[in-house]
């Protein structure tokens, strides 16, 4: 929940201390770089779902 009373879409990534600690640069480099562009690929999905724009009807009765 943020300070607007809205709720954000974020994304948490776990990463090993080892590896950081080996490649701190690259390690954060290949997050600021993945988080943008995996939030790009999802954004119309999660809009969709959120604005009806997506009929998920269909997807529900495959799995039923």
């Amino acid at each position: 929940m943020t300070e607007y009373d809205c709720f954000d879409i974020t994304l948490t990534i776990v990463i090993c201390y080892d590896l950081y600690e080996v490649a701190p640069l690259e390690t954060e480099d290949s997050v600021t770089a993945y988080c943008p562009e995996l939030l790009a690929d999802l954004s119309p999905a999660i809009f969709g779902l959120f604005f009806y724009l997506i009929d998920f009807e269909p997807l529900n009765n495959t799995f039923n």
